[in-house]
């Protein structure tokens, strides 16, 4: 008996993991059967074996996941649809095969052999789950799963997983922090909220991170690009209370903004940017331990706006002026902020004038900077003194080199022809025709589309928005919609389509699919595949076809992000990030269909919005 005990502990010490993964789970239908293991989430994904390596839970999706490379070689998605605001905490989701209606969603993902991409399928019913999540403890929250499903292959996993949770009631430990109540004192109090939190993070370098919504149509949103430091601003519905919160920061100096009114601005022919003109209020804050917490509480007051006139001297033709509130001690410790606030607190210049209106009182530094240098050079800036209810003037005088003011020059006179015979006036030469797309329309096929989505921010956000030919209005789904969120165009008569141009209106799209509608098989299906290309940080878009790096010959390729013509890297905190990117999507083949349909895959937030979805 102590030779078999002794055989059996060194099986199990040299089993391999996947042996030890064909041995459980069972597959099972009844719920009341699943008696989840004890130790990590383990079994078969598309008759594979299995063995987590990650979990995480973004925008009420429960990812399960293997694989160490950008996209995961198994995993098991959990769609959860939660309400906004709604925790995880304590929840247990029970399916079976005939709960119906109102069951989460499961996704099954797997890569064929020898491919980079994995394919995906989708189930809404007809399968089992036990999911249940512990309470949330140092922004941890312990979680144990068992999934059957119905796939020919009889895919399964069950065990135990633990996520990551940083928000501002569960931070990392006894991690420092910043909140405050946000006070609306008079006017309207339906308005676009905005706060921002400018810091530096661990590694040195400055980040912004902000969240926002418009009080009426919006209630909760958290950042998460910079998690475990997330940016929350949230409306308690029931008191009308409004929290923001800045979790798990480092200790340093942090400006804390909230930037006034919104407006689109028009970024070339056909792109546009939002902008916030002034600010309802700012606070600096000084975190100065690991574990401090401050208090920074902000109100919106009209009677303490002023406003600045700016002069601008010599200004070049793409000039804005920037503005950042000082500290208590007059000084800026970030130069580079203009950069990082611009697209929340700058205005254009007109014939030499620049207007800040909305501004809180206070002092704040001025800034001229030529967009076509940015960061190429240290712009010209000045302080001025914000006083309520009054316009303070100041000036800003460009480095450009003065261009010389050509002198009129008398004409000659030259003596009168004689006569000569009557010769045919020379016609003038016509102008160029509107490029085409090889074999494709010059007319943008959208706008005689039937446009559907996912979901909708609210009324004025509709799909149609993304196919008006109106560059200042969008479509934008709603908070929590994004990965697997979708915008749809349906035609009565099928339409040969050889470009797609989606223009976004802020930088949310990672990773999404094109698809057209398949009459034959009455269903959506895949004609494109658009994915980050991780070693040169930039797009790359390949019709018919999926790939990682290198792109075939015979592939027409203007499938990366372009802004003004110019392809442009989106690391982050660069400050030549473009606001709106444009992706241009040339299909091979010139499919004719009668719909087209964009799906998100990965998302940069959570929530979609785009300006312009055409077809040609």
């Amino acid at each position: 008996m102590k030779h078999t005990r002794w055989i059996g502990l060194w099986l199990a010490v040299l089993m391999p993991v996947s042996i030890l993964a064909q041995q459980s789970p069972v597959w099972t239908m009844d719920p009341a059967k699943m008696m989840i293991p004890q130790k990590p989430v383990a079994g078969k994904i598309h008759g594979r074996d299995f063995v987590m390596d990650e979990a995480k839970l973004e925008n009420n999706v429960l990812e399960i996941r293997m694989g160490k490379d950008f996209f995961p070689d198994l995993a098991v998605n959990v769609f959860l649809f939660l309400e906004d605001n709604e925790k995880v905490d304590g929840k247990t989701f029970r399916v079976s095969p005939t709960s119906g209606f109102g069951s989460p969603h499961v996704h099954l993902k797997w890569k064929p052999d020898k491919e980079r991409m994995p394919e995906t399928e989708m189930y809404m019913d007809k399968y089992a789950m036990v999911l249940e999540f512990g309470r949330t403890v140092a922004g941890k929250t312990p979680g144990k799963v068992y999934i059957c499903l119905p796939d020919a292959a009889k895919s399964v996993v069950a065990g135990t997983f633990t996520l990551e949770i940083f928000d501002y009631e569960h931070p990392l430990g006894a991690a420092a922090g910043i909140s405050g109540k946000v006070f609306i004192k008079s006017g309207p109090r339906e308005i676009d909220l905005y706060v921002v939190c400018l810091g530096k993070g661990p590694e040195g370098r400055l980040e912004s991170c902000g969240a926002g919504f418009k009080i009426g149509e919006g209630s909760y949103l958290a950042n998460l690009n910079n998690k475990p430091r997330i940016t929350t601003l949230a409306l308690d519905k029931k008191t009308g209370t409004i929290t923001h919160w800045h979790s798990n920061r480092p200790p340093g100096w942090y400006l804390v903004v909230l930037p006034g009114p919104a407006h689109r601005i028009p970024q070339g022919s056909d792109s546009w940017s939002v902008v916030h003109e002034g600010y309802y209020d700012w606070k600096w804050v000084e975190l100065a331990g690991p574990t401090s917490q401050v208090t920074a509480n902000l109100t919106v007051d009209p009677a303490s706006f002023g406003t600045v006139a700016v002069t601008v001297s010599n200004a070049p033709p793409n000039a804005i002026v920037t503005y950042v509130p000082l500290r208590a001690d007059g000084k800026l410790p970030w130069p580079e902020a203009h950069y990082y606030l611009h697209g929340v607190s700058s205005v254009g210049v007109t014939n030499g004038q620049a207007i800040i209106r909305y501004l809180r009182e206070g002092r704040y530094q001025l800034a001229l900077i030529n967009k076509d240098r940015w960061g190429s050079e240290a712009p010209v800036t000045t302080d001025v003194e914000v006083k309520r209810g009054m316009t303070t003037k100041a000036l800003l005088i460009s480095k450009e080199p003065v261009k010389p003011v050509p002198v009129a020059q008398p004409k000659p006179v030259t003596p009168t022809p004689a006569p000569t015979k009557p010769v045919a006036p020379v016609m003038p030469s016509l102008p160029a025709a509107k490029p085409t797309v090889p074999g494709g329309n010059t007319k943008n096929l959208m706008l005689t589309a039937k446009m559907s989505a996912s979901s909708l921010w609210c009324p004025d956000f509709a799909a149609s928005k993304a196919a008006d030919d109106n560059g200042s209005s969008r479509w934008n789904s709603k908070p929590n919609d994004a990965v697997g969120a979708w915008l749809a165009a349906r035609w009565d008569q099928p339409v040969t389509i050889c470009k797609i141009v989606i223009r976004e209106a802020y930088d949310r799209l990672i990773e999404f699919t094109m698809q057209r509608f398949d009459a034959a098989k009455n269903d959506w299906v895949d004609m494109m595949h658009v994915f980050p290309n991780r070693h040169t940080s930039s797009f790359s878009a390949l019709g018919g076809q999926l790939g990682w790096n290198f792109l075939p010959d015979d592939v027409y390729v203007d499938g990366r992000r372009l802004v003004d013509c110019k392809e442009r890297t989106f690391a982050k905190g660069d400050p030549n990030a473009a606001v709106s990117p444009v992706f241009t999507l040339n299909l091979r083949g010139a499919p004719a269909t009668t719909g087209i349909r964009l799906v998100a895959k990965q998302v940069n937030g959570i929530t979609i919005s785009i300006y312009e979805m055409e077809a040609y």
